[in-house]
């Protein structure tokens, strides 16, 4: 489950992006939209890591 993380990252930040938007209330909140931004961008980095450590 360790070399998914980075995939799992990505899809929380981008459910994370998707609820904001449905709900047009969290889309106000820069915190929130950062948050979900940094774990995208985390899960990205976490990935390339993982593929590079398996070679």
């Amino acid at each position: 489950m360790a070399k998914f993380s980075g995939i799992a990252l990505i899809v929380v930040g981008v459910i994370m992006l998707v609820v904001s938007y449905l709900t047009s209330t969290l889309v106000d909140y820069n915190w929130y939209q950062m948050i979900a931004i940094a774990a995208i961008i985390a899960g990205v980095v976490v990935h390339v890591i993982m593929l590079k450590k398996q070679k």
